[in-house]
């Protein structure tokens, strides 16, 4: 009876520790979603108090700002915190993440979100399934859900806030992206471009341009 007794606990306890591995290994692949498109991950591989400038708001200054060329040709190790249509109580939080790591010098926050406050939930989704599971991150949900704690509860998990992919992913890409080396993403300081841009030459020609490529 005793060995029986101890074969079931020892099944439910595998049981239990199977489901949290995978429930473990697809949250970090459904928070790897959108690492080419937001700085979170990049934030958290910067060596700590690294960046003496560190910029919030939303994709004017993600686009607007570049964070590699302030470091690298100006000698001013920066950082972009900036993402799309993020608004101000986004901001605040990601301030008070970023103080918990750096010590900048510098705080640079696009405001134009005072005016214009909408984002949608697939945004508000990319931007925080990266951050790590905190009181702030679900504080900041709170505030950006005003006040709907439930729906901030579920954005705190990655796997059930990004539910509309579960359909459009398959085991390869699941192990692929566990795999992944997202060490260029890393590099880029927060910064991000949308597309590649080639210098043209213009020409101005009785009040018309002419731009050779």
């Amino acid at each position: 009876m005793k060995k029986i007794y101890l074969r079931r606990t020892a099944k439910i306890i595998a049981f239990i520790l199977c489901f949290a591995i995978v429930f473990f290994a697809l949250n970090v692949v459904f928070s790897n979603l959108y690492i080419s498109r937001t700085p979170i991950k990049s934030f958290y591989h910067l060596e700590k108090n690294s960046a003496d400038a560190v910029f919030f708001g939303p994709s004017q200054m993600m686009r607007g700002v570049n964070s590699i060329k302030i470091t690298d040709e100006y000698g001013i190790p920066s950082f972009s915190f900036g993402g799309n249509s993020q608004p101000l109580e986004m901001s605040y939080y990601y301030l008070i993440e970023t103080l918990k790591r750096q010590k900048p010098k510098v705080v640079g926050v696009e405001i134009s979100k005072i005016f214009d406050a909408k984002i949608t939930p697939e945004r508000v989704i990319s931007s925080y399934s990266e951050m790590p599971l905190n009181a702030e991150k679900y504080n900041s949900l709170i505030e950006v859900f005003d006040g709907d704690k439930l729906k901030a509860a579920k954005t705190c998990v990655p796997l059930i806030a990004n539910h509309s992919w579960w359909n459009q992913m398959n085991l390869l890409q699941i192990v692929g992206d566990l795999l992944s080396d997202h060490s260029e993403e890393y590099k880029r300081r927060g910064f991000y471009i949308s597309y590649e841009a080639e210098p043209q030459k213009i020409e101005f020609l009785n009040g018309g341009v002419r731009r050779n490529s």
